[in-house]
């Protein structure tokens, strides 16, 4: 915003990545050995611990979703059946699982990542938004861009403004007696700012309306279907999706 601040900071879990989760989980839920039908698994979770722990978190607004961040887990090969079969998907029943390690690298996983927050990648994102994709939007600096901050808003109201102080200075042509009129610029940079703030905002609600989480970071492709996004505090993320639109913007150069 205008004052410097972060508009925006989420993901799919609001603040919290999946690796954190990934990471709390495993420091959280009981590992032990366990038996079943005469057999001894050394060292190993139980699925519906692991599912109880995870539905009273904040982030996770019911258990069939704790189930569905365990599935992510197990996709990635966070957690590994003790069986060591990826055929025998994550239920809440028992089931015993192990945890890859503190090194495992898990990345949260869209539909569709668009990374630029400009007039193209809002539209981006809102149209799949409104198709129901599990979307993300990265932005390196603040959404709206150039046509926001520096281009189409700024110029189209200053411009507003020269026209009415010209029209004011042609007033007399209509009978209208007025002194001569001045134009007071730091009103007119505080009327800038003023509609500036409000389409930034209205950019934003776009975002919220149709459910599109906004993450601020540098990204930077490891695989065709994996990101590496490094966010303003040096934290390292990793992003998987099964599409990418990059709406980059440009800047002039030279022939």
């Amino acid at each position: 915003l205008a004052n410097g601040q972060l508009a925006v900071v989420t993901g799919s879990l609001g603040s919290v990545t999946l690796q954190s989760v990934y990471e709390q989980l495993s420091q959280n839920v009981a590992i032990k050995d366990r038996s079943w039908l005469g057999a001894t698994y050394k060292a190993c979770a139980n699925a519906p611990e692991m599912v109880d722990w995870l539905e009273k978190q904040p982030y996770c607004g019911s258990r069939a979703q704790a189930v569905k961040l365990c599935v992510d887990l197990q996709d990635q090969d966070a957690i590994v059946h003790v069986w060591g079969s990826k055929r025998l998907k994550f239920q809440d029943q028992t089931m015993f699982f192990r945890f890859s390690g503190a090194d495992a690298a898990v990345a949260d996983q869209y539909d569709l990542v668009v990374i630029g927050g400009g007039t193209a990648g809002i539209s981006a994102t809102s149209f799949a938004g409104q198709f129901g994709a599990n979307c993300v939007m990265i932005e390196s600096n603040r959404v709206g861009g150039d046509c926001t901050w520096s281009g189409c808003v700024p110029s189209k109201s200053l411009i507003k403004a020269s026209h009415d102080v010209h029209a004011a200075k042609e007033a007399h042509q209509f009978g209208i007696g007025i002194s001569q009129p001045l134009a007071d610029m730091k009103k007119v940079k505080e009327y800038v700012w003023d509609k500036i703030n409000k389409v930034a905002a209205h950019d934003l609600h776009l975002l919220q309306d149709n459910n599109v989480p906004l993450r601020y970071g540098k990204a930077m492709f490891i695989d065709p279907n994996t990101l590496e996004l490094k966010t303003k505090e040096g934290e390292i993320q990793q992003i998987k999706s099964r599409a990418f639109i990059l709406c980059l913007g440009a800047v002039p150069a030279p022939p």
